[in-house]
């Protein structure tokens, strides 16, 4: 039988290769390796220190994993040496070396021979070649992390080590408010400020992690925030635990507020007591029931009927105990009348119903691969409505683009260790904000 008959000659490269054809170079990476190979060459005889200083510098970065930022202190240094030197003195002694290798070749210089060497004055080159190879370095850079895909992040630098150290003691201290937000956290890779605008909020916020207390860290900044603009604040702890109490009651001590007891039991007298908090603009914290979510929804209910807007922030703690249908109503009203939710959960399974119906999920590390990939999937879509319900887990999608973006993320989220948080909005209209360190407060009462 020949191999026309059984269709192998296609699966096989140039005759007597014995390589798959899928195994062999393509024509593309060829031509790179060739060209790459001649400008090695080309600088091996006309710029030897260009490239010396190029490997060297990309090398470095490399090790370090310092920002290429850093490449401009060699660049500068170089264009201070050469507009010292001079421009012209400059470029001749960058092209000595080229010239005299031109004219040996050329035949008119052999006499130079019993001189000093070709490479003689090679030195001059030092100021142009610090430009040069500054940028040689940035493109190799560029191409090693662009061809490798996924590599370690940049070193933070001095910089950020700088403005991270002063954005936790401001919001240590109980400096949460931002322009459009709150603060409640710190992006480890920059030093800036993991910042949560009030107007997501507004579209419900989603906690989640295996820790209550690392929950309790993300969202008392934000309760700290709102007590400083002078919204309404209610908080129920829907796990009993009462710790979560005192933080607050210590928070607002700190701030010279105080937080009461929202009065009654029933669902009748907590509406009442709940629409007059909002009215006044108080604080309160509400009593450990499921029945207080149903109360804060027809609150917020009747104020979106009336067209009016609540400047309020309620914090529903363990909301895995709360009624999904009262949930999925709260969410709904908070929208309509602008009030802010925060939904903090230890459960997987309640995060992953919710993660389909939040505009924005706060994951705290480390969570498993399950809720990872949910999240990612639940939040790279439209939400749902009106009910929470566990999304598909499956990554794929018939395009490649959303395939990757999903993997991604979900690696992301995986691989987060303890003591930092990822920030995850719907449709990605904020940039994802993987790596961050929350801060304790530390109230002081005044």
């Amino acid at each position: 039988m020949s191999t026309r008959e059984t269709g192998l000659a296609t699966s096989h490269g140039p005759r007597g290769s014995g390589v798959p054809a899928a195994a062999l170079p393509s024509r593309q990476r060829e031509y790179v390796a060739a060209l790459a190979t001649a400008a090695v060459l080309a600088q091996l005889a006309l710029a030897q220190v260009t490239l010396l200083i190029a490997v060297v510098l990309a090398v470095t970065g490399r090790a370090t994993r310092w920002r290429p930022q850093f490449l401009v202190v060699p660049a500068l240094c170089g264009l201070i040496w050469a507009l010292a030197a001079g421009l012209r003195p400059a470029l001749a002694g960058y092209l000595a070396v080229p010239r005299r290798l031109a004219g040996l070749l050329a035949g008119t210089a052999w006499h130079h021979q019993l001189r000093p060497g070709i490479l003689a004055g090679i030195g001059g080159q030092v100021p142009l070649a610090l430009i040069a190879g500054a940028a040689e370095a940035a493109g190799l850079l560029w191409l090693s992390r662009a061809g490798r895909g996924a590599m370690a992040p940049w070193r933070p630098g001095l910089v950020a080590a700088v403005r991270y150290r002063l954005a936790a003691r401001a919001l240590a201290a109980g400096r949460t408010v931002t322009a459009r937000g709150c603060a409640i956290g710190i992006v480890a890779g920059t030093g800036r400020r993991a910042e949560l605008s009030w107007a997501q909020a507004e579209r419900a916020v989603l906690v989640c992690g295996p820790r209550n207390a690392s929950l309790a860290e993300i969202c008392l900044p934000a309760v700290c925030a709102a007590l400083r603009r002078r919204k309404a604040v209610l908080i129920a702890d829907l796990t009993g635990t009462g710790a979560l109490s005192r933080q607050a009651r210590d928070l607002a001590g700190s701030l010279g507020l105080t937080i009461g007891e929202l009065a009654g039991r029933d669902l009748p007298g907590l509406t009442a007591a709940a629409g007059q908090l909002i009215r006044r603009r108080g604080a309160a914290l509400a009593p450990p029931a499921p029945v207080t979510v149903a109360a804060l929804a027809g609150v917020l209910a009747s104020l979106r009927d009336l067209g009016l807007r609540a400047d309020a922030l309620a914090w529903i703690h363990g909301c895995d105990r709360a009624d999904p249908g009262a949930l999925a109503d709260l969410i709904s009203a908070g929208q309509d009348a602008g009030a802010g939710l925060l939904l903090s959960t230890a459960s997987v399974q309640a995060a992953a119903g919710l993660a389909s119906v939040v505009e924005t999920a706060i994951a705290a590390g480390p969570i498993g691969r399950e809720l990872a990939r949910q999240l990612a999937v639940a939040l790279d879509g439209p939400a749902r409505s009106p009910r929470p319900g566990p999304p598909d887990q499956d990554l794929a999608s018939p395009f490649p683009a959303v395939a990757a973006s999903r993997q991604a993320a979900a690696q992301a989220l995986e691989a987060q260790p303890a003591g930092t948080f990822a920030v995850l909005t719907r449709g990605q209209r904020e940039p994802p904000l993987p790596g961050c360190t929350p801060v304790p407060l530390r109230p002081v009462t005044p």
